[in-house]
């Protein structure tokens, strides 16, 4: 717990207690317990009228282009949003991230997926985490 939440408060208060800085530093602080740097960009950050004006899944299929990305991975309800038909006409690739979760104990209840992080940082430990953060997803068309 002290490794996530150890200096937060600080850190809030140099960000003016921005919620999207503080949201920004929690998930790097996430990713560094897990021994990786992640590659935040804010889509404000592409300077672009088209991901300014576009919505819903326009504006995915607009960060993508701007990005320059030639595969977009969406978590598995994107088939019900319209991912597949904005980017149809396009050569980005997409692919749907199946999730499927790995039981660990549960201090002898039955498995529930799909919890807060620190269910499986508490129950199964930072290495387990680590292990399943880094595997390779099941991705489908």
């Amino acid at each position: 717990i002290d490794l996530y939440y150890g200096d937060l408060e600080d850190q809030i208060a140099l960000m003016d207690y921005d919620f999207t800085e503080s949201l920004a530093y929690l998930i790097k602080n996430i990713c560094r317990m897990l021994n990786f740097e992640p590659v935040l960009l804010r889509a404000s950050q592409l300077n672009s009228k088209e991901v300014e004006e576009a919505e819903g899944p326009d504006k995915i299929f607009e960060i993508a282009k701007q990005t320059e990305t030639d595969l977009y991975i969406s978590g598995i309800n994107g088939r019900e949003y319209g991912i597949l038909e904005c980017f149809e006409q396009s050569s980005i690739g997409v692919k749907f991230h199946t999730d499927q979760p790995t039981p660990y104990s549960q201090a002898g209840y039955d498995f529930v997926p799909h919890l807060a992080f620190f269910d499986a940082l508490f129950y199964a430990g930072k290495d387990w985490v680590e292990n399943q953060v880094k595997k390779i997803p099941t991705l489908e068309d």
